[in-house]
Parts: structure tokens; C-alpha cells; sequence
């Protein structure tokens, strides 16, 4: 063993006395690309489809009928409770309050002229006319 130790160490030592290694060629720089800056102005968006509710809404109905003489709000305001919302063309109401006004009048003087009667038919009873009273 002591053979081939020692010829491991003269191959060892011979191989490399006076030889220089081969030179190796320096590497190839890479390839590179060069690219100038785009100088236009790009504005950022986004598209995309959604679905938008409102924090709280109401949803307004007429409690009469009527013409709609003007609207008091604009749709997406915010409005305060007591706030007019419309005005509704008030002259039927009007109009149904003076009939019934009429109504009303037409009917007491009804009632005062059987109230008359009643007075003098109950003048003529007392006197003896034949006449029976019953209320």
C-alpha cells in the first residue's frame, strides 16, 4: 500500500511542475435590451359592474287622488320628516267642502222650518182641533 501511496505522490507532483493550466475565455456579456420610457399621460380606471341601495329610502304614495300642481323635492335629496314633499291641486277639495257646506245648511233650515211646523201644529192641538201630537 505504501507503493501506491507513494506513486499517487510522484504522479501527483510531476503532472503539475511546470505547466500552467489552460486559460479560460471570459464569458460572453448577456444580451440586453433597452427600452425608453412611455412620455404619454395614462389615467387609471377601473370599469366594473356593481349594484348601488340607498341607506335608507321611502317609498312615497298618495294617501288622495289629485293633479300634482308641484313637486317640492329632488329625487336623492334628503328630506326631513314634515318636510313638503308635493302639492296636489286642491280646488276639488275645495269645492267638495263648499257642497257639503251647502249640504249642512240646506238641512237646518230643513230642520227649522219642521221645527215651525211642529210649533203650530201643537198650537192648533192645545186648542182642540183634533189633531194627536206624538214625537
Amino acid at each position: 500500500m505504501s507503493n501506491r501511496r507513494t506513486f499517487l505522490a510522484i504522479l501527483a507532483l510531476t503532472t503539475g511542475c511546470g505547466r500552467t493550466p489552460p486559460q479560460l475565455a471570459p464569458p460572453e456579456p448577456p444580451l440586453v435590451t433597452v427600452a425608453h420610457p412611455a412620455t404619454e399621460r395614462w389615467e387609471m380606471f377601473s370599469e366594473s359592474t356593481g349594484r348601488l341601495a340607498a341607506v335608507e329610502s321611502v317609498d312615497v304614495r298618495a294617501r288622495v287622488s289629485g293633479y300634482l300642481m308641484k313637486v317640492a323635492f329632488k329625487e336623492g335629496a334628503l328630506v326631513k320628516k314634515g318636510d313638503p314633499l308635493v302639492f296636489i291641486d286642491s280646488r276639488p277639495y275645495e269645492a267638495a267642502v263648499m257642497r257639503l257646506e251647502a249640504d249642512l245648511k240646506s238641512s237646518q233650515a230643513k230642520r227649522d222650518e219642521a221645527d215651525l211646523a211642529f210649533a203650530r201644529a201643537k198650537g192648533l192641538a192645545t186648542r182642540g182641533s183634533g189633531i194627536v201630537l206624538s214625537r
